[in-house]
């Protein structure tokens, strides 16, 4: 409000992003929704095209948890244009790591297998185990979909002996 009130759009925008993600995290995803296509469309009309990339990905993922996969597609999307644009390779590979999550609906194995496993070297090259986990319980999803259950269970017992104790976190996703 305060923002509002004083015009200053571009902090209203980085306020509603952040809100968005204080939302997402305590899963009111109507109200987090909401917030960040608040934000992205801020910064749109600040013409701030890179800043609205962020909120675009958050609310891509958002999306893909409610499996509203075509509206996250079109976010999705949009948000990797410019990230890639910018050479943010964290936020491409995590751009990425949700239009995998599409891919996989979409019955598109192949592809989802050879751009997640791009995506999980860069993030494990990167020291970021967890996130190359994420992208490994992808890629034995679409494995196991495309009748290779055995090869799914090696690209994910790999990325979890990588990710160490850390793989406790996304025992729901990886377990056997």
């Amino acid at each position: 409000d305060i923002f509002e009130r004083l015009g200053d759009l571009r902090m209203q925008a980085g306020v509603e992003a952040n809100l968005g993600l204080v939302c997402a995290v305590g899963s009111r995803w109507e109200e987090a929704t909401r917030w960040l296509n608040l934000a992205r469309a801020h910064f749109l009309r600040l013409g701030d095209v890179v800043h609205s990339a962020e909120p675009g990905l958050n609310l891509g993922e958002i999306l893909v948890n409610q499996r509203r996969f075509d509206e996250a597609e079109q976010v999705l999307k949009d948000s990797l244009r410019t990230l890639s644009s910018t050479h943010f390779s964290e936020g491409v590979n995590y751009a990425e790591l949700q239009l995998g999550r599409v891919l996989l609906e979409q019955g598109a194995f192949d592809q989802v297998e050879s751009m997640l496993a791009r995506v999980q070297d860069e993030f494990a090259a990167a020291g970021q185990h967890l996130a190359a986990l994420q992208a490994a319980a992808v890629r034995g999803l679409a494995r196991c979909r495309a009748g290779a259950p055995r090869v799914a269970l090696e690209i994910i017992d790999v990325a979890r002996r990588a990710a160490g104790a850390d793989a406790e976190l996304l025992i729901p996703n990886v377990a056997p």
